[in-house]
């Protein structure tokens, strides 16, 4: 896996590459530390499966930086991580295109690892249907991927379709945990129960925020 590491801290960017590379020895990390390096590197042609960003950098304070990698490179799959504890920015940092939002202290090694693929997997699940005509020609009716449009133009399309994506990961990781209960991992077990009782807060906040 291409993984663009975007973390001004030497010492936790360094753990954490060797982290990954350890866990598999697929990861090809590149390390930059600032949003400016970072687009550098996306324009300079390299392709990436995806980006790790953290949200505290020097040069991009909060949202920043996952808005300007989304804006400028729509189709890379950002995954934003912070290290604080407040979920608040959860809801802003989906609408910009980020695919997840991930605590430091809350996601191991292996947590980063199992949002980083599910972030992939759910973009190429909908590049699948990028070629789906949106008429169906045996019926003359809207498809599946024709209806997806007109909630993108319905008011509460962005809301749903941030729920859905939350609802996603609650899914993969239930998944994971039948896994693990079947091999008898728990701390894996642990690890994905923790990931669902954070992306349901996340869900919540959704929802709060929108009844505002």
């Amino acid at each position: 896996m291409q993984l663009l590491l975007v973390e001004d801290h030497q010492s936790s960017a360094q753990e954490l590459s060797e982290a990954l590379t350890q866990l598999d020895s697929q990861y090809v990390i590149t390390h930059v530390t600032t949003v400016a390096s970072a687009l550098e590197e996306l324009e300079s042609g390299t392709v990436f499966d995806a980006a790790l960003v953290d949200l505290g950098l020097q040069d991009a304070r909060s949202l920043e930086a996952p808005r300007k990698l989304c804006e400028d490179f729509p189709d890379l799959i950002v995954v934003a991580l912070t290290g604080e504890t407040d979920s608040r920015p959860a809801p802003a940092v989906f609408r910009l295109g980020a695919q997840d939002f991930l605590h430091k202290g809350e996601h191991g090694v292996d947590g980063i690892d199992r949002a980083l693929r599910s972030a992939i997997e759910r973009n190429r699940r909908e590049q699948s249907l990028e070629g789906v005509t949106k008429i169906d020609e045996r019926t003359g009716s809207l498809n599946q991927r024709g209806c997806q449009g007109e909630v993108d133009n319905h008011p509460l399309g962005k809301l749903s379709h941030e729920i859905c994506n939350q609802l996603n990961v609650v899914a993969l990781e239930a998944d994971v945990i039948q896994l693990a209960v079947g091999n008898g991992r728990v701390a894996e077990v642990d690890e994905s129960i923790a990931s669902i009782h954070q992306k349901c807060d996340q869900l919540a906040s959704l929802v709060r925020q929108f009844l505002r």
